[in-house]
């Protein structure tokens, strides 16, 4: 295989209006509101405490893992396992050399602050057994949700949406009796059953009527949402708070991928190439911002540096990461068919 077709990723079966939400909330996490913590320039208070972006963007990932993932088929302990799995395929590997590159401090911080954490993080327990880490926690409540996942792909319509809903009130009860739950983990676990029950219903091609009005009215209620939680609920009530704005984000953020999957092609293909490696984009931006602000640059970078030179090169490794992963285990796939066949 030659460079060329190395770097040559075919879409396949993805949605392009997934992709391109997947991508929107990646450049907005790691080239928005991590990056300010490691650059010269600050989050305006606009998004920091009122607008609820992003609870939204996380919202958003969560509501498009449950989305695919209801296309799974459980019918069986054997299909519990397969997809158990793949997902341990897909994820697991690269979010134990991120875990370990956390643990080893290699971009020069105290990422994680001991052994404890480091195992809680790795079999999805930070969220539940606290302190949560920054950016591992929420891959962490990620690989939880997947061990109860298959309960829920068993059944189907009616019974789906009942059991989703008896396990949010029992999280909700957990919260009250137990401080040390996570209330991140309450917040993200709707928006990601509204994609399992939400996918379960779609036949896989994504069509959005009326995107522009979606899109109007979406935007409307989020600002508007918005402004009751700050003026009437207040930030004290995190909870309630942000599970009346990620909503209408997800739909909000959903509509605009789809007009631009619509009607422009050349960004669909670059947001196609970012969405690819966004898993790991996410699980190594921290180490790499790290490393070169604290053993590079030795200060903060400028926005210029920021945005020329460390996002761009961040998204490079990212994809080339994920693509020579894909191509390691697409490699070890054929030889094991081969030697069963033979």
């Amino acid at each position: 295989m030659n460079l060329k077709n190395m770097l040559i990723v075919h879409q396949g079966s993805r949605v392009a209006t997934f992709d391109n939400a997947r991508a929107l909330c990646m450049l907005y996490i790691v080239g928005w509101w991590h990056l300010q913590s490691y650059s010269k320039f600050g989050v305006p208070t606009l998004f920091n405490d009122f607008l609820d972006v992003t609870y939204g963007i996380l919202g958003t990932f969560m509501f498009i893992s449950g989305y695919f993932l209801a296309h799974k088929k459980v019918r069986s302990i054997d299909d519990a396992l397969l997809f158990y799995w793949q997902r341990i395929i897909r994820i697991w590997p690269l979010y134990f050399i991120a875990c370990t590159a956390f643990l080893l401090q290699i971009s020069g911080g105290v990422d994680l602050e001991s052994n404890k954490q480091y195992f809680l993080s790795l079999v999805g327990l930070s969220c539940i057994i606290p302190p949560a880490p920054y950016t591992l926690w929420f891959i962490s409540m990620l690989i939880s949700l997947y061990i109860i996942t298959p309960l829920i792909l068993f059944w189907q319509n009616k019974m789906r949406i009942a059991i989703c809903v008896a396990l949010f009130v029992l999280l909700v009860v957990a919260r009250l009796l137990y401080a040390g739950l996570d209330e991140r983990y309450i917040i993200m676990f709707p928006s990601y059953f509204f994609g399992l029950v939400y996918g379960s219903k779609s036949e896989g091609n994504f069509e959005l009527k009326r995107p522009v009005l979606v899109m109007i009215i979406s935007g409307m209620l989020f600002g508007g949402l918005s402004i009751l939680k700050n003026g009437l609920l207040g930030m004290a009530d995190v909870l309630s708070a942000h599970l009346f704005t990620i909503y209408p984000f997800i739909i909000l953020i959903v509509a605009i991928s789809y007009m631009i999957g619509c009607h422009w092609n050349w960004i669909n293909k670059i947001l196609y190439y970012i969405s690819y490696a966004s898993m790991c984009t996410y699980l190594f931006h921290r180490v790499y911002y790290g490393f070169l602000r604290n053993r590079v640059y030795h200060d903060k970078f400028s926005i210029s540096e920021a945005y020329m030179i460390v996002l761009p090169t961040m998204l490079v490794i990212a994809f080339l990461i994920q693509r020579i992963y894909d191509l390691v285990i697409k490699a070890i796939k054929e030889k094991s068919m081969s030697d069963g066949t033979t």
